[in-house]
């Protein structure tokens, strides 16, 4: 090889990404719709904290209802910008079907076998209510 190969080869080299950044994935993030309630101190909503790597998600699922919060550990699948999520508690089974718009989470969430489905809008937040 010559000089100018070595080069090129060197270039290219230094160009292409480790490995590790070529793999999907997504720091953590919290969506929320949690609200701080004033007169009683309560915080009601919920509370959703994601990682994604590759089309696998996985995380947890926060039902507030006064205090910090039922915690759920969830796991799903999330492909062109749409997610599902399932989990289960001592209590109860847990659904969250939704899509990503503008970086909101726009979803349906279940909560027990003969709960009604809820809407909820997740905005993003900077870290967890509790």
């Amino acid at each position: 090889m010559n000089g100018k190969s070595i080069l090129v080869v060197l270039g290219l080299a230094l160009l292409a990404p480790p490995s590790s950044l070529t793999e999907t994935t997504i720091p953590a993030r919290i969506y929320s719709n949690v609200e701080y309630f004033e007169e009683g101190g309560d915080l009601v909503g919920f509370e959703l904290s994601l990682r994604v790597q590759g089309s696998v998600a996985h995380g947890e699922f926060r039902d507030y209802e006064g205090g910090c919060g039922i915690k759920t550990e969830i796991v799903g699948t999330i492909k062109g910008g749409t997610i599902q999520l399932r989990g289960k508690s001592d209590t109860s089974q847990l659904g969250i079907d939704g899509r990503f718009d503008g970086g909101v989470l726009n979803a349906t969430i279940k909560i027990g076998a003969n709960a009604e489905l809820q809407k909820v809008r997740l905005k993003p937040i900077p870290s967890p209510h509790c």
